[in-house]
């Protein structure tokens, strides 16, 4: 009996590190948003990307091993009207049919203690590469988690609103986006039989 228990014991000892580590998750999109805040003639004004999906992964014991990774759908913008949201995807904003999608990817990732985060990466927009700082705060739902944050872009920086809408006096160049996004547990591959 007791030679079963030391097989059982030494067994769990050996999947211990497996189970302590961080459990990848997907974006679920129900409960999920990605929205922006920006100036139009010094008017307040919001919107948001209807279509996004990604993977994050924030390992507490080893950060060093944390991975974030999500793209949006820049076709997918909603500003409340449809011509509004023709004009968005057009060339002298996100050129969508060109550029589909943003993306941001990690690279390093800062525990800042009380389920909050820095994360440092490259963010990608209209095939321009530069560095991104987002600061968020993931809560536990259950087998859910919801990540939320903030970061700020100067939209002229990655060329969004040319020619007559170069303007800061029409479109302002400061945008904030905000982001709510649960997550749910990504499915382990299959065993191959």
């Amino acid at each position: 009996m007791s030679k079963i228990m030391n097989k059982i014991f030494l067994l769990a000892l050996a999947a211990a590190p497996a189970l302590a580590q961080a459990a990848p998750y997907v974006i679920s999109a129900a409960g999920s948003r990605i929205g922006f805040g920006y100036e139009q003639m010094g008017v307040a004004m919001q919107g948001s990307f209807r279509s996004f999906a990604g993977s994050v992964d924030l390992n507490e014991a080893q950060p060093q091993k944390s991975t974030v990774d999500i793209s949006v759908q820049t076709a997918s913008i909603s500003l409340g009207s449809q011509e509004a949201d023709r004009t968005a995807a057009d060339a002298e904003f996100f050129d969508s049919k060109v550029f589909p999608r943003a993306r941001f990817v990690s690279g390093q990732v800062q525990m800042l203690g009380n389920g909050r985060y820095r994360i440092t990466g490259t963010f990608t927009l209209k095939n321009l590469r530069r560095p991104l700082t987002v600061d968020a705060a993931m809560q536990a739902q259950g087998a859910m988690r919801l990540l939320t944050g903030s970061f700020a872009l100067k939209r002229l920086d990655w060329g969004i609103g040319t020619g007559e809408w170069a303007d800061t006096s029409t479109l302002g160049n400061d945008v904030r986006v905000n982001f709510a996004l649960r997550l749910v547990p990504a499915t382990p591959p299959s065993p191959h039989p």
